[in-house]
């Protein structure tokens, strides 16, 4: 396995400015793909080589011999909460499994540990008829629920209601219904690739051209996953696949998106016009979110039609609020309560052929109770991008993992480290650089308020220290007390903290 010094370096080239936004000449393009896929290839392998040891580690410990190993599977949950979703493991892991894919796998809802290992043995979990997935087909409409929400689309696969169970209020803006794709003229003064003018905004045109109705192409039935595809003619070149679905004990309908893209000079966007009245929409950043007005009063507002974010955003009145996740796009947009998700360009300058081909995306939809915070918002935008790995023994092969403390349990669960404040995100946990007795942590304060919590650590330290960011210490002015395996860390609204443990008994 390579030094990961050598993977940071591919990635920061490939973080080029021109490459990031996509406005680079086609030969930088061409070669970044390149590399970038290749890094990902070697990533995947390096990771399922260690996934596998540890799964290894894990069972032999619970059968007190390493070499009686039998078939499971094990659940890597890499956040630092627990996470109950359904997963898709091979066949034949459990006997008799509540629903199969159209591939032959099976699905499980799972509980997995915080930031940590589980066996699919020891998590799986039952389900109550009233937390079945469902899904009804009309010749109109199609309606999809479970215990957290319900959900109507039309057959075009646009989102006509969206509410939650129990709750009367409805998210989606009557007679103009969500999910809808819409397509913009492209065309700015100077900088193809570089810019997006403002009076793009009034060449709104809809994409509901359908090639494949709801009806046709029902994909997943229930009791853990229901799902159907809708194909969506964009031009004679360009088409869109979408598969949505709901899990049961989801609080978010999920939007798998296949765009297959050759257009010139025009915008693709998602937009959800929200029952909603807000001044603001609040938009994550790195280590935290900030937020932008929803109007156009003064010239300043005007300039920000378009928004930068990370994995989420949300529009929210005092007890109610809506958030749109995604796993791979950066521009947001939200005026008058429509909350827009920015999804394909297809500039011309200075590469002809840039974002032409097929794109795959995912972005959700989740109502809730109350504010974005406490419905947990934060959370369920991770989960939606760092999913559950699954290892089964026997698939893969790697190098034997050796370790004189066992972390492992008979309930076949473990965990690295976890907090008791939702409001504090344990952002990473690595060794530390140029040291092999020593695991640093990044935590941050994620609300936007002052937190206090406790960081648990499973795993026997000599002491714990702050750092700065190029993991220097101070031994007199950064220790935390610990007792019993925790400590007590305090945070500012958005502040960042980084610890340094080091190994061994106190």
């Amino acid at each position: 396995m390579q030094s990961t010094q050598k993977y940071w370096e591919t990635l920061l080239l490939n973080q080029f400015h021109d490459v990031l936004p996509g406005s680079s000449i086609e030969i930088v393009n061409v070669e970044a793909r390149q590399m970038l896929s290749q890094l990902k290839k070697t990533l995947i392998a390096d990771i399922s080589c260690l996934q596998h040891s540890i799964a290894e580690f894990m069972q032999a410990s619970r059968q007190g011999n390493r070499q009686a190993l039998t078939r499971d599977s094990y659940i890597f949950n890499s956040l630092c909460w627990e996470r109950q979703e359904v997963v898709a493991v091979p066949h034949g892991t459990v006997e008799m499994p509540l629903q199969l894919t159209a591939e032959g796998q099976q699905l499980l809802l799972v509980r997995a540990s915080p930031m940590g290992v589980t066996s699919t043995q020891s998590c799986s979990q039952l389900l109550a008829p009233d937390q079945h997935a469902r899904i009804k087909v009309t010749a109109g409409e199609v309606v999809m629920s479970n215990e957290h929400l319900v959900a109507c689309f039309d057959k075009v696969g646009r989102l006509m209601s969206l509410k939650l169970q129990g709750n009367a209020k409805e998210a989606i803006l009557p007679s103009h219904p969500g999910n809808q794709f819409v397509m913009f003229d492209d065309v700015p003064l100077y900088w193809d690739a570089w810019d997006v003018m403002d009076y793009h905004l009034q060449t709104r045109k809809p994409v509901d051209n359908i090639t494949a109705s709801p009806s046709d192409v029902v994909i997943e039935r229930g009791p853990l996953r229901v799902s159907f595809q809708v194909s969506l003619q964009i031009s004679a070149r360009s088409s869109i696949l979408q598969t949505i679905s709901l899990d049961a004990m989801s609080p978010f309908v999920q939007v798998n998106v296949t765009v297959h893209w050759h257009e010139a000079h025009k915008f693709l966007k998602v937009e959800f016009p929200l029952n909603l009245r807000a001044h603001n929409a609040t938009y994550e950043i790195q280590f935290g979110h900030l937020q932008r007005p929803t109007h156009v009063n003064t010239s300043w507002d005007s300039a920000r039609y378009e928004v930068c974010g990370h994995k989420w955003a949300d529009v929210s009145e005092y007890d109610f609020g809506v958030a749109l996740l995604n796993d791979c796009k950066y521009g947001y947009s939200c005026l008058d309560n429509v909350l827009r998700l920015s999804l394909l360009r297809s500039p011309k300058n200075p590469d002809e052929q840039a974002d032409m081909g097929l794109h795959t995306l995912s972005y959700a939809i989740m109502p809730h109770r109350g504010s974005f915070q406490s419905a947990g918002v934060i959370q369920q935008a991770y989960n939606f991008n760092y999913h559950l790995d699954i290892m089964t023994l026997g698939t893969s092969s790697g190098d034997s993992i050796t370790s004189e403390t066992d972390l492992t349990s008979s309930t076949g669960t473990c965990s690295l480290v976890t907090t008791n404040n939702p409001a504090m995100i344990i952002e990473t946990a690595k060794p530390v650089d140029n040291c092999n007795n020593a695991i640093l942590l990044r935590i941050y304060e994620a609300f936007g308020s002052s937190a206090k919590g406790m960081i648990k650590l499973n795993f026997p330290v000599n002491s714990v220290l702050g750092s700065n960011i190029f993991e220097e210490t101070d031994v007199m002015k950064d220790k935390y007390e610990v007792a019993h395996g925790e400590f007590c860390l305090n945070l500012q609204p958005f502040e960042v903290k980084t610890i340094k443990c080091i190994l061994g008994n106190q």
